[in-house]
């Protein structure tokens, strides 16, 4: 629901820039500062809490790797991956600077280099290469491709299973320790957003407009 109204506050903005100003009370500068302050930065904060929570569990099931921890980590998993949905269309300001959409969800994920990747114990996650191996979809890889026994099993009595518990932890404390930084540096940039209220390409009522066509699009072609 408050994305419909953000869209549609958003829409009428956009209608407003084409009218004359003195014609026109509409103030774009309070409209930014109530999307970054109610829908944005509560978004990334969401985000955040949600990848803890994920990193802990995968902490508790590399720890002890059974039926109860596997669980609470799928159930842990599926709400950051929604987390993530609700921050995708902001693909601007930090969360582009810092390449999210590309190192969270790139799909389809490549199997056989992660694959490759956990037998070989050997990689760079932040390596462009491995862009394919990394994020939500290779985690929901390692944790949905079998049966939940299989899947238990190689994590601990699989000839892989250590470097598959290092793996995962590794996917897991990137995507942490990126959304961390992004929401901070949101903190930071928020000012900016919030000011940059003009009618031009590069003010912040197009940027978002803007982005939120391009997510509509990757949703409507992927």
């Amino acid at each position: 629901m408050k994305q419909v109204l953000f869209i549609s506050i958003l829409i009428f903005g956009l209608v407003s820039c084409k009218k004359d100003k003195d014609k026109v009370d509409f103030d774009r500068g309070a409209m930014l500062t109530s999307i970054s302050s109610n829908s944005l930065l509560p978004a990334f904060s969401n985000m955040e809490s949600k990848l803890i929570q994920l990193d802990n569990s995968v902490i508790s099931f590399t720890t002890s790797s059974n039926q109860s921890s596997l669980t609470l980590l799928k159930e842990n998993f599926i709400q950051a991956y929604k987390a993530y949905q609700k921050c995708k269309i902001y693909d601007f300001g930090p969360m582009n600077d810092y390449g999210i959409s590309a190192a969270m969800n790139t799909y389809p994920t490549d199997t056989s280099k992660i694959s490759t990747n956990i037998t070989n114990g050997s990689y760079n996650l932040s390596s462009a290469d491995n862009i394919t191996a990394i994020g939500l979809p290779a985690i929901d890889f390692l944790l949905f491709s079998e049966t939940e026994s299989d899947i238990i099993n190689k994590f601990t009595i699989h000839p892989n299973a250590t470097n598959r518990k290092t793996y995962l932890s590794d996917l897991s404390e990137k995507m942490k320790n990126e959304i961390i930084t992004v929401h901070e540096k949101w903190q930071e940039y928020q000012s900016t957003f919030n000011e940059a209220d003009g009618n031009d390409i590069g003010g912040s009522t197009s940027i978002l407009f803007n982005a939120f066509v391009k997510d509509i699009e990757l949703l409507k072609n992927a």
